[in-house]
């Protein structure tokens, strides 16, 4: 029977399975098409959210990194205690030229004038969560002053080891 053909049925048979099964290709193929075409604009708009967060990310970063660098110019002053209506800037030059000493023993020459702002800082407040909590004593608020000139800044941050 090896080399005998196919019975005219079973060739009609198979040739209809055969067109059967490519027309049932086709037609998935075609409602694939048509899903995907659907979804088209959500798989686009997946990757531009991605992209956008991406670029969010990228500046948010940017922005941290440009204001560590001008905090550069400013200190913190622990321990000042100022009063209503009091000059801030006034004080802290005050509290510099007064305890703050060079390596020789002198005062550092410090105005007003050389602090672009000075502020206290606001208090933060005790958490309500923790039951436990140590009675409230006075806290006095932190001050930030902001110089004018980088170096001045870092002088007097060489010499504060005299405050201890």
């Amino acid at each position: 029977m090896l080399g005998v053909p196919l019975s005219s049925f079973v060739q009609d048979q198979w040739k209809r399975s055969v067109s059967d099964g490519e027309a049932a290709l086709a037609s998935a193929v075609a409602k694939l098409r048509d899903v995907v075409r659907g979804h088209l604009s959500s798989i686009l708009s997946i990757a531009e959210a991605r992209r956008l967060l991406l670029e969010i990310r990228e500046t948010t970063l940017t922005a941290n990194e440009l204001e560590q660098y001008s905090r550069r110019s400013h200190i913190r002053i622990h321990g000042l205690s100022l009063t209503a209506g009091t000059d801030c800037k006034g004080a802290v030059a005050a509290f510099i030229r007064q305890r703050v000493k060079d390596r020789q023993g002198r005062s550092l020459e410090v105005n007003a004038d050389d602090f672009d702002a000075a502020h206290p800082l606001p208090l933060r407040r005790a958490n309500p969560l923790v039951e436990h909590q140590a009675a409230p004593k006075e806290r006095i608020p932190a001050i930030i002053v902001r110089f004018f000139s980088r170096d001045k800044r870092d002088l007097v941050l060489s010499c504060r080891r005299s405050l201890k």
